[in-house]
């Protein structure tokens, strides 16, 4: 009795509600929401996503958004389940309402490379060559992860560098000590000088007089451009906006997500307007 009873206590009324109405009309995104995050809370993350199979609607992810997939995922990557959480990943990327962004990525990367799968040592992940991943660990499967995340994200915070960066140490069994771990996880401030070694990837401000990086003591040339060259640059600019910008409206398209119709030269149109500001 008191087994059935911790049990019945354990149902939250949001979830018993949305079990509820699931019973007797079809499941919609919000309830079958509830029902996935009241099971991620217990830990099942199989019972989580075979959930995901109940709205009729749903066989290509369509109804879903990320806040659906997101606990399921988080939980896969907790539970140290990396087959299930790169299938369940590679099934977000198809769903027209799922939008990633670098917390997304940091997550599955760091879980990935905690695992040490990163290491071309590694043993495959199991069912990661059924949807598309060849091999399946080691440095050309980070390249293969890198390459979509630039698909959908411009620039990573310092949370998620530092967070892929403890888990590459991790997962390669770096011996450190407590202290060089908490340098390793500090970024650099801005203006600290980086060693000769160091591959510089930051943001900078640059003195207007001396025009010296000061995370590199690089000195910075201004090259004079003519008019023809100036014209040049400017024409083709305007070329490679347009045309990243169709290969963006085309991949909203095969994802089916919807998309206002602009007309080809649009973004050679914000370019330019962009370049009279400045002027």
């Amino acid at each position: 009795e008191e087994a059935n009873a911790s049990k019945e206590v354990s149902i939250s009324l949001p979830e018993e509600v949305a079990t509820f109405h699931d019973s007797l009309f079809q499941p919609t995104e919000k309830t079958l929401t509830l029902r996935i995050k009241a099971l991620v809370q217990k830990g099942d993350a199989i019972g989580a996503e075979r959930l995901l199979e109940t709205m009729p609607s749903n066989k290509g992810g369509g109804d879903f958004r990320l806040r659906t997939y997101l606990p399921i995922l988080e939980l896969h990557c907790e539970q140290g389940d990396i087959g299930s959480a790169l299938g369940l990943y590679k099934r977000m990327r198809r769903a027209p309402g799922v939008h990633f962004n670098a917390e997304n990525y940091s997550l599955l990367i760091s879980a990935i490379a905690e695992r040490g799968f990163f290491r071309d040592d590694s043993a495959p992940i199991d069912g990661a060559t059924d949807i598309g991943y060849h091999p399946a660990m080691g440095s050309q499967l980070l390249s293969a992860l890198v390459s979509e995340m630039a698909e959908d994200v411009l620039e990573i915070t310092s949370f998620c560098a530092s967070r892929m960066r403890m888990a590459f140490i991790q997962g390669f069994g770096l011996n450190i000590d407590d202290e060089a771990k908490e340098q390793l996880n500090a970024v650099p401030k801005a203006d600290t000088l980086s060693l000769p070694e160091d591959l510089v990837v930051d943001r900078v401000y640059v003195d207007n007089e001396t025009a010296i990086c000061p995370r590199t003591n690089a000195t910075l040339r201004l090259i004079a451009l003519d008019k023809a060259q100036r014209s040049q640059l400017h024409d083709t600019l305007e070329e490679m906006a347009n045309s990243q910008y169709a290969e963006y409206d085309e991949k909203l398209k095969q994802r089916k997500q919807v998309v206002d119709v602009k007309d080809e030269d649009y973004a050679a149109k914000q370019l330019r307007n962009f370049a009279e500001w400045i002027e």
